[in-house]
Protein backbone atom coordinates (compact mmCIF):
# COMPACT_ATOMS: atom_id res chain seq x y z
CA UNK A 1 0.00 0.00 0.00
CA UNK A 2 0.95 3.28 -0.74
CA UNK A 3 1.80 6.04 1.74
CA UNK A 4 -0.88 8.31 0.51
CA UNK A 5 -3.43 5.26 0.60
CA UNK A 6 -2.60 4.89 3.85
CA UNK A 7 -3.24 8.07 5.29
CA UNK A 8 -6.67 8.48 7.19
CA UNK A 9 -9.15 10.35 5.04
CA UNK A 10 -10.56 13.40 6.41
CA UNK A 11 -13.98 13.89 8.14
CA UNK A 12 -17.22 13.43 6.49
CA UNK A 13 -15.33 11.26 3.63
CA UNK A 14 -13.85 14.22 1.68
CA UNK A 15 -10.46 13.61 -0.36
CA UNK A 16 -7.18 12.87 1.03
CA UNK A 17 -5.00 15.79 1.66
CA UNK A 18 -2.69 15.13 -1.68
CA UNK A 19 -5.83 14.93 -3.52
CA UNK A 20 -6.68 18.33 -2.14
CA UNK A 21 -3.29 19.62 -2.45
CA UNK A 22 -3.57 18.80 -6.71
CA UNK A 23 -7.27 20.93 -6.87
CA UNK A 24 -7.29 24.33 -7.77
CA UNK A 25 -8.21 26.77 -5.24
CA UNK A 26 -11.89 26.65 -6.05
CA UNK A 27 -11.94 22.87 -5.47
CA UNK A 28 -10.51 23.88 -2.46
CA UNK A 29 -13.43 26.56 -1.11
CA UNK A 30 -15.58 24.25 -2.49
CA UNK A 31 -14.31 21.22 0.03
CA UNK A 32 -14.29 23.11 3.08
CA UNK A 33 -18.45 24.36 2.82
CA UNK A 34 -18.82 21.41 2.44
CA UNK A 35 -16.98 20.17 5.73
CA UNK A 36 -18.00 22.77 7.78
CA UNK A 37 -21.73 21.72 8.20
CA UNK A 38 -20.76 18.49 9.24
CA UNK A 39 -17.91 20.18 12.48
CA UNK A 40 -21.24 22.26 13.41
CA UNK A 41 -19.66 25.65 12.09
CA UNK A 42 -23.20 26.15 10.50
CA UNK A 43 -26.50 26.15 10.12
CA UNK A 44 -30.01 27.93 10.87
CA UNK A 45 -30.29 30.59 13.66
CA UNK A 46 -31.86 29.28 16.93
CA UNK A 47 -35.65 30.26 17.26
CA UNK A 48 -36.17 33.41 18.54
CA UNK A 49 -38.83 31.86 20.73
CA UNK A 50 -36.77 29.35 22.52
CA UNK A 51 -35.91 30.54 25.94
CA UNK A 52 -32.73 28.82 26.12
CA UNK A 53 -31.46 30.38 22.39
CA UNK A 54 -32.80 33.65 23.28
CA UNK A 55 -30.63 33.73 26.58
CA UNK A 56 -27.51 32.64 25.06
CA UNK A 57 -27.62 35.34 22.58
CA UNK A 58 -28.86 38.08 25.02
CA UNK A 59 -25.27 36.82 26.83
CA UNK A 60 -23.24 37.46 24.01
CA UNK A 61 -24.92 40.89 23.04
CA UNK A 62 -23.57 43.92 23.76
CA UNK A 63 -25.62 46.85 25.23
CA UNK A 64 -25.32 49.06 22.44
CA UNK A 65 -26.17 46.36 19.74
CA UNK A 66 -29.36 45.78 21.78
CA UNK A 67 -32.98 47.63 20.21
CA UNK A 68 -33.66 49.55 23.47
CA UNK A 69 -31.90 52.55 24.58
CA UNK A 70 -29.61 52.27 27.30
CA UNK A 71 -30.86 52.46 30.45
CA UNK A 72 -34.81 51.73 29.41
CA UNK A 73 -36.08 48.53 30.55
CA UNK A 74 -35.64 45.29 27.80
CA UNK A 75 -38.70 44.19 25.75
CA UNK A 76 -40.10 40.71 27.02
CA UNK A 77 -39.16 37.79 25.09
CA UNK A 78 -40.79 37.03 21.83
CA UNK A 79 -41.73 41.15 21.39
CA UNK A 80 -40.10 43.68 19.43
CA UNK A 81 -39.35 47.09 21.02
CA UNK A 82 -41.77 49.59 21.02
CA UNK A 83 -40.60 52.53 18.25
CA UNK A 84 -40.64 56.37 20.12
CA UNK A 85 -43.65 58.05 19.73
CA UNK A 86 -44.60 60.26 16.81
CA UNK A 87 -44.99 63.90 16.78
CA UNK A 88 -48.35 65.26 16.16
CA UNK A 89 -48.69 65.84 12.34
CA UNK A 90 -50.38 69.09 11.09
CA UNK A 91 -53.94 68.17 9.74
CA UNK A 92 -53.32 68.39 5.53
CA UNK A 93 -54.45 71.47 3.64
CA UNK A 94 -57.37 71.66 1.56
CA UNK A 95 -56.51 71.21 -2.38
CA UNK A 96 -56.37 74.83 -2.80
CA UNK A 97 -54.63 76.05 -0.03
CA UNK A 98 -51.93 73.03 -0.87
CA UNK A 99 -51.84 74.77 -4.81
CA UNK A 100 -51.27 78.15 -3.02
CA UNK A 101 -49.01 76.88 -0.30
CA UNK A 102 -46.35 76.56 -3.21
CA UNK A 103 -46.72 80.26 -4.24
CA UNK A 104 -45.37 81.13 -0.45
CA UNK A 105 -42.15 82.33 -0.15
CA UNK A 106 -41.17 83.71 3.26
CA UNK A 107 -38.22 85.35 4.81
CA UNK A 108 -35.40 83.20 6.05
CA UNK A 109 -36.03 81.03 9.07
CA UNK A 110 -33.07 82.88 11.18
CA UNK A 111 -34.19 86.36 10.10
CA UNK A 112 -34.79 88.32 13.27
CA UNK A 113 -35.63 92.06 12.07
CA UNK A 114 -38.56 92.43 9.94
CA UNK A 115 -40.45 95.82 8.71
CA UNK A 116 -43.57 96.73 9.70
CA UNK A 117 -45.60 99.80 8.29
CA UNK A 118 -49.13 101.15 9.07
CA UNK A 119 -51.79 100.07 5.97
CA UNK A 120 -54.74 100.40 6.03
CA UNK A 121 -55.02 101.86 9.59
CA UNK A 122 -53.19 98.52 10.71
CA UNK A 123 -50.03 97.92 11.66
CA UNK A 124 -48.59 95.01 9.09
CA UNK A 125 -45.07 92.71 9.39
CA UNK A 126 -43.77 91.79 6.34
CA UNK A 127 -42.89 87.92 6.35
CA UNK A 128 -42.35 87.38 2.30
CA UNK A 129 -44.04 87.32 -1.05
CA UNK A 130 -47.01 85.46 -2.80
CA UNK A 131 -46.13 84.57 -6.44
CA UNK A 132 -49.90 84.60 -7.14
CA UNK A 133 -52.55 87.27 -7.58
CA UNK A 134 -55.77 86.09 -5.13
CA UNK A 135 -58.01 88.78 -6.72
CA UNK A 136 -61.31 89.46 -3.75
CA UNK A 137 -62.05 85.96 -4.16
CA UNK A 138 -62.97 85.10 -0.76
CA UNK A 139 -62.88 81.30 -1.23
CA UNK A 140 -58.99 81.98 -2.30
CA UNK A 141 -58.06 84.31 0.69
CA UNK A 142 -59.18 81.62 3.42
CA UNK A 143 -57.42 79.53 1.61
CA UNK A 144 -54.28 81.53 1.59
CA UNK A 145 -54.40 82.27 4.86
CA UNK A 146 -54.69 78.31 5.85
CA UNK A 147 -51.66 77.91 3.57
CA UNK A 148 -50.06 80.88 5.36
CA UNK A 149 -50.45 79.46 8.89
CA UNK A 150 -49.44 75.99 8.11
CA UNK A 151 -46.61 77.03 5.86
CA UNK A 152 -44.98 80.11 8.14
CA UNK A 153 -41.90 79.53 10.05
CA UNK A 154 -42.91 82.60 12.15
CA UNK A 155 -46.42 81.11 13.37
CA UNK A 156 -49.26 82.34 15.32
CA UNK A 157 -47.92 83.60 18.95
CA UNK A 158 -44.75 84.64 17.48
CA UNK A 159 -43.40 86.97 19.44
CA UNK A 160 -42.46 90.75 18.42
CA UNK A 161 -41.00 94.05 20.13
CA UNK A 162 -41.44 96.71 18.20
CA UNK A 163 -39.93 99.73 17.89
CA UNK A 164 -41.45 103.06 16.50
CA UNK A 165 -41.50 106.92 16.64
CA UNK A 166 -43.49 106.50 19.96
CA UNK A 167 -41.08 104.47 21.66
CA UNK A 168 -41.15 100.38 22.05
CA UNK A 169 -44.06 98.07 22.53
CA UNK A 170 -44.28 93.87 22.61
CA UNK A 171 -46.85 92.23 20.69
CA UNK A 172 -47.90 88.75 19.30
CA UNK A 173 -48.21 87.44 15.28
CA UNK A 174 -51.99 87.08 15.32
CA UNK A 175 -52.89 86.04 12.32
CA UNK A 176 -51.97 86.50 8.52
CA UNK A 177 -53.40 88.43 5.85
CA UNK A 178 -51.74 89.55 1.58
CA UNK A 179 -51.04 93.12 1.04
CA UNK A 180 -49.68 94.01 -2.73
CA UNK A 181 -47.99 91.05 -3.14
CA UNK A 182 -46.32 90.68 0.55
CA UNK A 183 -47.27 88.02 2.72
CA UNK A 184 -48.24 89.99 6.01
CA UNK A 185 -48.79 89.45 9.52
CA UNK A 186 -51.41 90.72 11.68
CA UNK A 187 -50.46 91.80 15.36
CA UNK A 188 -51.99 91.65 18.81
CA UNK A 189 -50.44 94.69 19.88
CA UNK A 190 -51.23 97.10 22.64
CA UNK A 191 -53.81 99.66 22.36
CA UNK A 192 -51.49 102.58 21.98
CA UNK A 193 -50.24 100.69 19.05
CA UNK A 194 -53.13 100.32 17.31
CA UNK A 195 -53.90 103.88 17.80
CA UNK A 196 -50.87 105.12 16.70
CA UNK A 197 -51.40 102.93 13.03
CA UNK A 198 -54.82 104.72 12.75
CA UNK A 199 -53.83 108.03 12.98
CA UNK A 200 -50.26 108.36 11.61
CA UNK A 201 -49.39 108.24 7.88
CA UNK A 202 -46.45 107.28 7.19
CA UNK A 203 -45.59 104.77 10.02
CA UNK A 204 -42.62 102.72 9.70
CA UNK A 205 -41.97 100.28 13.01
CA UNK A 206 -38.46 98.20 13.23
CA UNK A 207 -40.08 94.71 14.83
CA UNK A 208 -37.08 92.43 16.53
CA UNK A 209 -38.32 88.75 16.57
CA UNK A 210 -38.02 87.54 20.27
CA UNK A 211 -37.02 84.28 21.51
CA UNK A 212 -40.40 82.38 23.37
CA UNK A 213 -40.68 83.16 26.65
CA UNK A 214 -37.34 85.44 26.89
CA UNK A 215 -37.12 88.86 28.48
CA UNK A 216 -37.01 92.39 26.82
CA UNK A 217 -34.20 93.63 25.81
CA UNK A 218 -33.99 96.72 28.09
CA UNK A 219 -35.37 96.08 31.65
CA UNK A 220 -37.28 93.09 30.77
CA UNK A 221 -40.81 94.35 32.07
CA UNK A 222 -42.37 95.43 29.14
CA UNK A 223 -42.61 98.99 29.81
CA UNK A 224 -40.81 100.65 27.52
CA UNK A 225 -40.29 104.86 26.94
CA UNK A 226 -42.63 106.65 24.67
CA UNK A 227 -40.91 109.70 23.06
CA UNK A 228 -43.61 112.01 21.96
CA UNK A 229 -43.03 113.40 18.20
CA UNK A 230 -41.49 116.50 17.83
CA UNK A 231 -44.11 117.77 15.30
CA UNK A 232 -47.23 117.29 16.33
CA UNK A 233 -50.76 118.51 14.63
CA UNK A 234 -53.68 120.37 16.15
CA UNK A 235 -55.07 117.19 18.15
CA UNK A 236 -51.38 116.05 19.20
CA UNK A 237 -50.29 113.30 16.87
CA UNK A 238 -47.19 113.02 14.76
CA UNK A 239 -47.65 114.94 11.66
CA UNK A 240 -45.68 115.25 8.53
CA UNK A 241 -45.51 118.37 6.48
CA UNK A 242 -44.22 118.73 3.15
CA UNK A 243 -43.26 121.82 0.85
CA UNK A 244 -42.72 122.24 -2.72
CA UNK A 245 -39.36 123.68 -4.17
CA UNK A 246 -38.42 124.48 -7.33
CA UNK A 247 -37.04 121.23 -9.19
CA UNK A 248 -37.91 119.10 -6.35
CA UNK A 249 -40.22 118.61 -3.13
CA UNK A 250 -38.93 118.38 0.43
CA UNK A 251 -40.69 116.38 2.64
CA UNK A 252 -40.36 116.78 6.60
CA UNK A 253 -40.73 113.86 9.24
CA UNK A 254 -41.85 113.68 12.58
CA UNK A 255 -39.79 111.71 15.01
CA UNK A 256 -40.04 110.62 18.44
CA UNK A 257 -36.64 111.62 20.24
CA UNK A 258 -35.37 112.53 23.57
CA UNK A 259 -36.39 115.55 25.52
CA UNK A 260 -33.46 117.60 24.76
CA UNK A 261 -33.78 116.99 21.20
CA UNK A 262 -37.34 117.86 20.58
CA UNK A 263 -36.47 120.69 23.06
CA UNK A 264 -34.51 122.19 20.00
CA UNK A 265 -36.27 120.67 17.29
CA UNK A 266 -38.48 124.00 16.01
CA UNK A 267 -39.92 124.82 13.47
CA UNK A 268 -36.64 127.41 12.65
CA UNK A 269 -34.07 124.30 12.75
CA UNK A 270 -36.78 122.59 10.05
CA UNK A 271 -36.59 125.45 7.92
CA UNK A 272 -32.89 125.69 8.00
CA UNK A 273 -32.87 122.22 6.52
CA UNK A 274 -35.29 122.83 3.85
CA UNK A 275 -33.15 125.31 2.84
CA UNK A 276 -29.59 123.07 3.16
CA UNK A 277 -31.64 120.53 1.15
CA UNK A 278 -32.28 122.98 -1.83
CA UNK A 279 -28.89 124.23 -1.41
CA UNK A 280 -27.37 120.99 -1.96
CA UNK A 281 -29.97 119.83 -4.60
CA UNK A 282 -28.58 123.15 -6.81
CA UNK A 283 -25.03 121.71 -6.28
CA UNK A 284 -25.95 118.64 -7.43
CA UNK A 285 -27.64 119.99 -10.85
CA UNK A 286 -24.69 122.11 -11.64
CA UNK A 287 -22.12 119.23 -11.33
CA UNK A 288 -20.53 118.09 -14.12
CA UNK A 289 -21.10 114.36 -13.33
CA UNK A 290 -24.26 114.54 -15.47
CA UNK A 291 -26.09 112.11 -17.60
CA UNK A 292 -24.22 111.42 -20.95
CA UNK A 293 -27.51 110.00 -22.69
CA UNK A 294 -29.96 112.47 -24.05
CA UNK A 295 -32.82 110.53 -22.74
CA UNK A 296 -31.65 110.28 -19.45
CA UNK A 297 -30.64 114.19 -19.00
CA UNK A 298 -34.45 115.32 -20.41
CA UNK A 299 -36.02 112.84 -17.62
CA UNK A 300 -33.66 114.37 -14.97
CA UNK A 301 -35.55 114.89 -11.59
CA UNK A 302 -34.95 115.69 -7.54
CA UNK A 303 -36.32 114.92 -4.57
CA UNK A 304 -35.41 116.57 -1.18
CA UNK A 305 -36.21 114.97 1.81
CA UNK A 306 -35.70 115.59 5.52
CA UNK A 307 -35.91 114.13 9.12
CA UNK A 308 -35.80 115.74 12.78
CA UNK A 309 -34.33 113.27 15.15
CA UNK A 310 -31.40 112.27 17.55
CA UNK A 311 -28.93 111.21 15.37
CA UNK A 312 -25.42 111.61 17.92
CA UNK A 313 -24.19 114.92 17.48
CA UNK A 314 -26.28 115.50 14.91
CA UNK A 315 -30.07 117.12 14.89
CA UNK A 316 -31.48 115.91 11.70
CA UNK A 317 -30.86 114.36 8.37
CA UNK A 318 -31.04 115.68 5.32
CA UNK A 319 -31.67 113.22 1.85
CA UNK A 320 -30.99 114.85 -2.06
CA UNK A 321 -31.31 112.33 -4.90
CA UNK A 322 -30.90 113.54 -8.70
CA UNK A 323 -31.94 110.82 -10.57
CA UNK A 324 -32.77 110.46 -14.23
CA UNK A 325 -35.49 107.90 -15.98
CA UNK A 326 -36.11 104.51 -14.18
CA UNK A 327 -33.64 105.40 -11.96
CA UNK A 328 -30.90 104.17 -13.93
CA UNK A 329 -28.90 107.24 -13.06
CA UNK A 330 -28.99 108.43 -9.68
CA UNK A 331 -26.81 110.71 -7.31
CA UNK A 332 -27.87 111.17 -4.01
CA UNK A 333 -26.38 113.25 -1.15
CA UNK A 334 -27.41 112.90 2.68
CA UNK A 335 -26.30 115.21 5.17
CA UNK A 336 -26.12 114.75 8.81
CA UNK A 337 -27.18 118.39 10.75
CA UNK A 338 -26.09 119.51 13.65
CA UNK A 339 -25.85 122.90 15.64
CA UNK A 340 -22.63 123.56 13.98
CA UNK A 341 -21.24 121.20 11.35
CA UNK A 342 -22.54 119.18 8.49
CA UNK A 343 -21.42 115.92 8.15
CA UNK A 344 -21.30 114.11 4.64
CA UNK A 345 -23.03 110.54 5.26
CA UNK A 346 -22.97 107.59 3.43
CA UNK A 347 -25.38 105.26 2.68
CA UNK A 348 -24.79 100.93 2.44
CA UNK A 349 -28.18 99.85 0.93
CA UNK A 350 -27.07 97.49 -1.84
CA UNK A 351 -30.72 96.64 -3.03
CA UNK A 352 -31.53 100.51 -3.81
CA UNK A 353 -30.15 103.23 -5.45
CA UNK A 354 -32.24 105.73 -4.15
CA UNK A 355 -33.98 106.82 -0.50
CA UNK A 356 -36.56 109.28 0.89
CA UNK A 357 -36.53 109.99 4.80
CA UNK A 358 -39.76 109.55 6.33
CA UNK A 359 -38.74 109.77 10.15
CA UNK A 360 -36.65 109.24 12.80
CA UNK A 361 -36.50 106.25 14.79
CA UNK A 362 -34.48 104.18 17.60
CA UNK A 363 -35.03 100.74 15.65
CA UNK A 364 -31.95 98.65 17.63
CA UNK A 365 -33.01 100.49 20.63
CA UNK A 366 -29.11 101.87 21.14
CA UNK A 367 -29.96 105.35 22.15
CA UNK A 368 -29.32 106.74 18.41
CA UNK A 369 -32.21 107.66 16.22
CA UNK A 370 -32.02 105.69 13.17
CA UNK A 371 -33.93 106.29 9.23
CA UNK A 372 -37.06 104.86 8.74
CA UNK A 373 -37.40 105.68 4.25
CA UNK A 374 -38.63 104.99 1.14
CA UNK A 375 -36.55 103.29 -1.26
CA UNK A 376 -36.43 102.79 -5.28
CA UNK A 377 -34.28 100.75 -7.94
CA UNK A 378 -34.61 99.90 -11.57
CA UNK A 379 -38.35 98.83 -12.00
CA UNK A 380 -38.79 98.61 -7.91
CA UNK A 381 -39.25 99.91 -4.61
CA UNK A 382 -39.54 99.13 -0.91
CA UNK A 383 -39.41 100.46 2.62
CA UNK A 384 -36.40 100.41 4.71
CA UNK A 385 -34.86 100.95 7.72
CA UNK A 386 -31.58 102.50 7.62
CA UNK A 387 -29.05 101.99 10.94
CA UNK A 388 -26.71 105.06 11.75
CA UNK A 389 -23.53 103.40 12.66
CA UNK A 390 -20.04 104.58 12.82
CA UNK A 391 -18.58 106.26 9.66
CA UNK A 392 -20.78 108.16 9.34
CA UNK A 393 -22.84 105.92 7.61
CA UNK A 394 -26.55 104.34 6.93
CA UNK A 395 -26.61 100.39 7.05
CA UNK A 396 -29.86 98.80 6.01
CA UNK A 397 -31.28 96.92 9.17
CA UNK A 398 -34.47 95.66 7.37
CA UNK A 399 -36.27 95.67 4.51
CA UNK A 400 -40.31 95.14 3.02
CA UNK A 401 -43.15 95.55 1.77
CA UNK A 402 -41.12 95.86 -1.57
CA UNK A 403 -42.79 96.16 -5.05
CA UNK A 404 -41.69 95.61 -8.66
CA UNK A 405 -43.01 96.77 -11.92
Amino acid sequence: MSATASLPSPVGGGPSPATAARRPLGGRLRSLLLVLPALGCGGPAPSAGDPGDSGSASAVTSPSDSAHPIGASPPPAGRAPTPPPRAATAPPLSPLADSIAQRLVFAPVDQIWFTAAARAKRLLVDLGRIDLDLGKDVSRLAAYREAAAASSPFPEGTRLLLRGPWGSDEATIAGFDVWNGRIVATLDAPPRVDSIARVTDPLTVAALRLPGGGPLPGDGTGAHAAPSASVTDSAGRPSTERGEGEGGSTSVAASGATPACREKADAAFAARLTALARATEDSLRGAEDQPIYARLRNSLKARRSIAVGCFGAARGVVIVTLYAGDYEWVRERVLLVGETRTVVAAVRDLRFRAHEALHALDADGDGVDDLAARAWTPRGGGTVILRLADGPRFERLASGFAWER
